[in-house]
């Protein structure tokens, strides 16, 4: 998956800003997959997407 492949949402320029602090910190994969249990990468993707 690339950037390309994700929601608009997701790729922000604020989204990508964390998605690459995410990818650094080892939270996520090169194709922006959670390496993280189910309940922390829930908690990750809340972060990212703004809830109107």
């Amino acid at each position: 998956m690339d950037e390309k492949s994700l929601p608009e949402v997701l790729t922000t320029d604020e989204a990508m800003t964390l998605w690459r602090k995410a990818q650094r910190a080892g939270y996520v994969d090169e194709h922006y997959q959670p390496l993280l249990s189910r309940t922390q990468a829930a908690l990750l993707a809340d972060a990212i997407i703004p809830v109107p």
